[in-house]
């Protein structure tokens, strides 16, 4: 049960966007419910779920606001909460993720007199064991009250650096709503990577704040490694798009930074032609090879899958052997 909070905290509006995760989002909004702070409202959009997700989120009767609309994807179900929102600032939380008690007093106490303002945290990564259990939360939470200790490295005008960097997670994201109306709506074009993409927007025109404390868990799991063969390579596009429309930014960071940019583009696409390579699309394969070797060009894997994709035995051969090799970790499917 959340504390009571002076009325002149400011409101916080968590967006939590569920589709079929029936077995986690109970645990997700306790999480939020838990916290320390007490001026929250919970706002989860149940995505089109086919399992028992709804009669889960339903069970915390008025503590939660349910809004339910057919699958329209992740950025679609975060748009519907953002819209709905009341607060002065929005935190997102994925449906199997969860914070720690201390998550949005220890940002809040560093950002709330710095509107407008975009602000991350650290994160503990939350793996099951071998017996697909995952730990107790509890043992990741600090025995104290942390201060919060601000990452100078990752913060301020993070543009173009943001284009290199992993570090901001959606789920220690809290935003005033300020800056979310500004830059508008996640774009639903990304089926993948739209947090990413709305990172970066938000970097063009405010700065962040990156907090060291680590304040929430991401939870992997053996099915998370599960990865779906897509036509669209949405984590290069997007990086692609941002680097044309900000072109002297970019180049203004220098022939280091942006040899490392074109050579994490190229491994995007690496990444992609192996995925279609797997999946057994020759002219996929080729064309993302062709996309990798164009980005960094001393690639020898790239120029060995290029040539087999004109050779169907061959491509068939390579596939084979790259499924053997992958068989005691991730696979791909096919996108529904």
């Amino acid at each position: 049960m959340m504390p009571d909070t002076p009325r002149h905290e400011p409101l916080v509006s968590v967006v939590i966007p569920c589709y079929n995760n029936e077995l986690y989002i109970g645990e997700a909004i306790d999480s939020v419910l838990a916290q320390d702070y007490g001026n929250i409202e919970v706002i989860v959009v149940n995505d089109g779920s086919g399992d028992s997700s709804e009669d889960v989120i339903r069970s915390f009767g008025s503590r939660v606001r349910l809004i339910s609309q057919e699958n329209q994807g992740v950025s679609n179900a975060r748009n519907t909460g953002i819209e709905a929102a009341q607060g002065s600032f929005i935190a997102f939380l994925d449906a199997d993720d969860y914070w720690l008690p201390n998550r949005i007093s220890t940002q809040l106490e560093f950002i709330k007199d710095k509107e407008p303002c975009v602000c991350f945290s650290g994160f503990h990564v939350w793996e099951e064991n071998l017996d697909g259990e995952f730990p107790d939360p509890g043992q990741f939470a600090s025995p104290k009250k942390e201060k919060p200790v601000c990452d100078d490295s990752l913060s301020g005008w993070v543009f173009p650096d943001i284009l290199l960097h992993t570090s901001y997670w959606t789920g220690t994201a809290i935003i005033s709503k300020q800056a979310i109306d500004a830059i508008g709506d996640f774009d639903p074009y990304f089926v993948i990577g739209q947090d990413q993409d709305y990172w970066v927007r938000l970097s063009l025109k405010y700065k962040f704040v990156y907090l060291k404390n680590k304040l929430s868990l991401y939870r992997t799991n053996r099915k998370s490694a599960t990865k779906k063969f897509r036509k669209n390579n949405y984590r290069a596009i997007f990086l692609e798009n941002h680097i044309k429309n900000n072109s002297d930014s970019v180049k203004n960071k220098g022939k280091e930074f942006n040899k490392r940019l074109s050579k994490k583009i190229s491994s995007l696409w690496f990444e992609h032609s192996m995925s279609a390579l797997i999946f057994g699309d020759r002219a996929q394969a080729r064309k993302s090879a062709v996309r990798s070797i164009k980005y960094y060009a001393i690639n020898f894997k790239m120029y060995v899958v290029f040539l087999v994709s004109f050779v169907p035995p061959l491509f068939k051969l390579l596939r084979y052997i790259i499924k053997i090799l992958n068989s005691g970790g991730s696979h791909v499917q096919e996108q529904s």
